[in-house]
């Protein structure tokens, strides 16, 4: 069931839709308009997400981004 939704739904496999997940996780987001407005690329956001990137590293980031760097 899942898998026919969310290729019919968002046109992911289920590997993608594995790392929205775990940025979701790692920024500790409730809803991705979180992310709205900010200049962090998905592939960033990948990276930023990696277990081995520190909290304080994350935080950095989008705060960076929300003041437009």
């Amino acid at each position: 069931m899942w898998l026919p939704w969310l290729e019919r739904e968002f046109g992911w496999t289920v590997r993608t839709a594995d790392r929205y997940m775990q940025v979701a996780k790692a920024f500790k987001l409730d809803t991705v308009s979180n992310f709205d407005g900010l200049t962090i690329g998905g592939s960033a956001l990948y990276c930023l997400a990696s277990p081995s990137v520190p909290q304080g590293v994350r935080d950095e980031a989008v705060t960076r981004a929300e003041a437009g760097k």
